[in-house]
């Protein structure tokens, strides 16, 4: 997160924030380019001696990099539960041992549902079967 020393943090806490609900698919279209004009609005109200355009593209750059950073680590869990589940999947492992590995994987960056629409898709790509 690239932030000047007269940056107002909460801004750039806030613009951070809003990148990593992006990358996790938490708010409707349009809803983040919206959000980030009302956080580089406020930020220019709170630091009225920060050039404005440096002030908005750092904001615009703390909210890319966290999204960046968060899309980084959940194609790094998703790896991890595929290498975690592959071998279990193949064998046909009880469900309950698939899930288990799964979770044990992915900690607390992939809720319930989008972990079992992962796996329901690794079993589908193992097993050479496309859902309708």
């Amino acid at each position: 997160m690239t932030r000047h020393p007269r940056d107002p943090a909460a801004q750039h806490e806030a613009a951070a924030t809003l990148g990593r609900m992006e990358a996790d698919g938490l708010l409707p279209p349009g809803e983040a380019a919206q959000t980030l004009r009302v956080i580089v609005q406020t930020a220019q109200r709170n630091a009225p001696d920060v050039d404005a355009k440096g002030l908005q593209a750092r904001l615009v750059w703390s909210a890319r990099d966290a999204r960046a950073d968060r899309q980084r680590q959940r194609d790094n869990v998703h790896t991890a539960v595929r290498w975690a589940t592959t071998t279990l999947i193949e064998q046909h492992a009880l469900p309950e041992l698939v899930l288990e590995a799964a979770r044990r994987a992915a900690g607390d960056l992939m809720g319930e549902p989008e972990l079992m629409a992962f796996l329901a898709r690794e079993w589908d790509r193992l097993h050479g079967r496309k859902r309708r």
